[in-house]
């Protein structure tokens, strides 16, 4: 018997089918797996090669997909974003109470300029730049 092969009678006569059960598979459209239950060759739609992340199907093979890797980025980006302003704001909020309550203890009036300076500079980030760089948070 040959590996890979399964003998199966048709028609009356004993021929070798291709044996691909327990593999796994990979649709091509949705890049979702599944084990293989019948005996034969790997229905159209379907391939043996593993997806990557961001990658589509080009007739043959798994290839990156730069959009929707840059789309990946260019969300993730605009999250982080707006993660930092909030970050931001809600430390100018509380820094601007103490001084207006004329509560200092150390540097606050110091620290309430580098907040302020730093939301600046991230509203100046353009977030749909995949190579966008953020500036460093005050200490």
């Amino acid at each position: 018997m040959q590996n890979g092969y399964c003998p199966c009678e048709q028609n009356g006569k004993w021929v070798l089918v291709e044996d691909h059960r327990e593999k796994t598979v990979y649709n091509i459209e949705t890049k979702s797996a599944e084990k293989i239950d019948y005996l034969g060759k790997i229905k159209n739609g379907y391939t043996e090669l593993e997806p990557f992340e961001f990658c589509k199907w080009d007739g043959k093979k798994w290839v990156l997909d730069e959009d929707a890797k840059n789309e990946h980025i260019i969300k993730n980006n605009q999250n982080l974003k707006n993660s930092l302003i909030n970050e931001a704001n809600e430390k100018i909020s509380l820094l601007q109470d103490i001084i207006d309550l004329d509560m200092q203890e150390a540097d606050e009036e110091a620290q309430l300029k580098q907040w302020k300076k730093y939301r600046i500079l991230l509203t100046r980030v353009d977030a749909s730049d995949i190579n966008a760089v953020f500036p460093a948070k005050p200490e």
